[in-house]
C-alpha cells in the first residue's frame, strides 16, 4: 500500500504541522520532491508531495491562492513548506483556498531536512516502485510487440495496457500521427495547436486543456517533428509522471520511423508527378506507379494551391486522400483521383485559393491538366480566394493554351514588357502592385518603396506605351487580365521543384519588396 500524508505525519522523526487542507490527508504520497521553479506543477507530478522553502511561492495574496489551485489541478497530493527564510508570509486567502480544495498545506520544521522526508516516502513506497517498474516493462512490450494478426495498432496496445486511450498529435497541424480505434476530437486537436503555436521549437513540459466537457493533459514527444502525447482527463486516466515520460520516449521512436517513411514516400511521389508533368514516363509505368501511391482510378484531376508542399501532403494524408504533390515556383500542385478532387477545397480551408483542372482520362494529358489548374488558381487568387474549377470557368475568364495566354499578354502589355527589358525598369511590377492595391497610390508606393510621384511617372509611361487609360474600367480590366495571362506564361517556364527559402513572391498580391529587384519584364 502507498504511504498517505496522514501516515507521513505520524512518523516521529518528521515534524510537520498541518496549516490547511486537512480533508486531503488521506491522499497517497507516491514521491516527495523539492522544487523551487516558478511553476513547480510542471516539474512535480501527480500524487507527489512538493517540498519548498518558498522561492516558488508568490508573495501576494491572489498569487498564493492561484499557486495552491494550480498544484491541486496538477494532481499533487500536497505541499510541504519549510519553516525557514525566504518563505513569504502565507495569506489567509491561500489557506482558505487549500481548505476549499481539500489540498494539504504542511509546515515542515526547520530541523527536519527535506531529504529525510523524501527518504521516508521512498522507503515506504518500495513496493509501489516495483509496481511502477513492472508497468514500464509492460509498456515496453506493448510498444515493441506487433499487434495480434497485425491488425492491432501501437496505440491500441498501449490503451489495453493502461486501461484507457492515448493520442499522438502533430502540434503544428493538429493531425494524428498515430491512430487507434478511438479518435481525438477535432476541437481538442485545434486547441492543442493554438496552445503551442508560439512555442513549437520548445514545447511546454505539460499543457492542460479544459474545454468544459472535454479536457486533457498533453506532454511533448521527443521527436524531430513537434508532437504531443495527449491523455484525456477521465476517471481512472491517472498515469505516473515517470511512466508518461517513458511512454513518450518509446512513442518517439515510432514517430521518427513513420516520419522518415512518409518523407521517402513524398519524395517518390514528387518525382513521379514531375515526370508526368514533363512527359518523361510512359503510360504503363505511370499507371503502375500511381497504383503504388493509392491512385487506382483512370480519371484524375489536378489541383493547384499556394501552400507549403510538405504541409499540404500531411493534411491530405491525414484525411485519407491518396495523392501526389510537387512544387512549381510559388504553387503546390496536387494530383488526386477525380472523385476526391472536390474534397480538396474543404480539406484545405475555404480561405485557401484552389484551382482544379478538368478530369483527365488519359495520363498523357496530365501536363495540360496541370496548366489548367494553374490558370484556375490565378482566377481564384484574383477573386480573393476560394475554389475555381477550370472546366466550369475557362470559357469566361481563362486562356485555354499557352499561345493564347502569350497573345493576350503581348496584345496589351507587349510594349511595356519590351521597355522593361531594354531599360531594366519595373513598369510591369509597378502596374501589378498598383492594381492589386485597388489603385491606391499611397499603398502601392509603400509596397514598392518609392515616392508617389515616382509611381505616377511610371503609370503615365505605362499609359503612353499601351495607349490605355488607367482611369477607365475597361482599360483597367484588360490590363489586369493581361497580367494574369503574363503570370501564367512565366509559370510555364518553371520546373516543378522543392520550394526554397526566398521563393518568388505570390502573383498579384501586394507586399513590400525586399532583396534584389524582380527580373525586368516579369510581374
Amino acid at each position: 500500500m502507498t504511504l498517505t500524508l496522514r501516515e507521513l505525519l505520524a512518523i516521529p522523526q518528521i515534524t510537520n504541522k498541518v496549516l490547511a487542507g486537512s480533508a486531503g490527508l488521506d491522499r497517497p504520497v507516491v514521491w516527495a520532491h523539492a522544487c523551487e521553479m516558478p511553476a513547480p506543477w510542471d516539474w512535480v507530478g501527480e500524487g507527489e508531495l512538493l517540498m519548498s522553502i518558498g522561492h516558488c511561492v508568490p508573495a501576494d495574496e491572489s498569487g498564493q491562492a492561484r499557486f495552491v489551485r494550480h498544484l491541486a489541478e496538477a494532481g499533487l497530493c500536497g505541499v510541504a513548506l519549510g519553516d525557514y527564510p525566504p518563505m513569504p508570509r502565507l495569506s489567509q486567502a491561500m489557506l482558505d483556498t487549500a481548505d476549499d480544495l481539500g489540498f494539504p498545506v504542511l509546515l515542515t520544521a526547520h530541523d527536519t531536512p527535506f531529504s529525510v522526508v523524501a527518504r521516508a516516502v521512498a522507503t515506504a513506497n518500495q513496493h509501489s516502485e516495483l509496481q511502477r517498474l513492472w508497468q514500464l516493462s509492460r509498456l515496453n512490450v506493448a510498444v515493441g510487440s506487433p499487434g495480434r494478426k497485425g491488425n492491432e495498432s501501437l496505440l491500441d496496445r498501449v490503451a489495453k495496457e493502461l486501461g484507457h486511450a492515448v493520442f499522438v498529435v502533430d502540434a503544428r497541424h493538429g493531425t494524428e500521427i498515430l491512430t487507434g480505434k478511438e479518435r481525438l476530437e477535432k476541437r481538442v486537436a485545434h486547441a492543442i495547436v493554438q496552445g503551442v503555436e508560439s512555442n513549437l521549437q520548445r514545447l511546454p513540459a505539460r499543457l492542460h486543456l479544459d474545454l468544459g466537457d472535454a479536457s486533457c493533459t498533453c506532454f511533448p514527444v521527443p521527436s524531430s517533428r513537434p508532437a504531443m502525447l495527449v491523455i484525456p482527463d477521465r476517471t481512472g486516466n491517472r498515469i505516473d509522471p515517470f511512466a508518461v515520460l517513458h511512454l513518450a520516449s518509446l512513442i518517439a521512436v515510432e514517430v521518427e520511423r513513420l516520419t522518415m517513411e512518409r518523407e521517402n514516400l513524398k519524395r517518390a511521389a514528387r518525382q513521379l508527378f514531375s515526370q508526368l508533368i514533363e512527359g518523361r514516363v510512359d503510360s504503363d509505368s505511370a499507371a503502375r506507379q500511381l497504383r503504388q501511391h493509392g491512385i487506382v482510378q483512370k480519371s484524375l484531376t489536378v489541383a493547384a494551391l499556394h501552400e507549403d508542399e510538405w504541409d499540404v501532403s500531411d493534411v491530405l494524408s491525414y484525411h485519407g486522400i491518396a495523392h501526389l504533390a510537387t512544387t512549381a515556383g510559388d504553387v503546390v500542385l496536387v494530383l488526386v483521383e477525380a472523385a476526391q478532387g472536390g474534397d480538396l477545397p474543404a480539406v484545405l480551408g475555404a480561405e485557401t485559393p484552389v484551382g482544379t483542372s478538368s478530369v483527365v482520362h488519359v495520363l498523357s494529358h496530365i501536363p495540360d491538366a496541370t496548366r489548367e489548374a494553374r490558370w484556375a488558381l490565378q482566377a481564384a487568387r484574383s477573386q480573393g480566394g476560394g475554389h475555381v474549377d477550370y472546366a466550369a470557368e475557362h470559357p469566361l475568364f481563362l486562356p485555354r493554351t499557352v499561345t493564347e495566354a502569350q497573345n493576350a499578354a503581348r496584345s496589351v502589355l507587349g510594349a511595356v514588357i519590351d521597355y522593361d527589358s531594354a531599360h531594366r525598369t519595373e513598369l510591369i511590377r509597378s502596374l501589378e502592385v498598383y492594381l492589386a492595391c485597388d489603385r491606391s497610390w499611397k499603398k502601392a508606393a509603400e509596397v514598392l518603396s518609392i515616392h508617389k510621384q515616382t509611381l505616377g511617372s511610371r503609370l503615365a509611361k505605362i499609359e503612353q506605351l499601351t495607349g490605355r487609360s488607367l482611369g477607365t474600367t475597361q482599360d483597367v480590366a484588360e490590363c489586369w487580365m493581361a497580367l494574369l495571362a503574363l503570370r501564367t506564361v512565366v509559370q510555364e517556364t518553371q520546373t516543378p521543384s522543392r520550394p526554397v527559402s526566398g521563393a518568388a513572391p505570390e502573383a498579384l498580391t501586394p507586399r513590400r519588396r525586399t532583396g534584389r529587384p524582380a527580373t525586368p519584364g516579369r510581374p
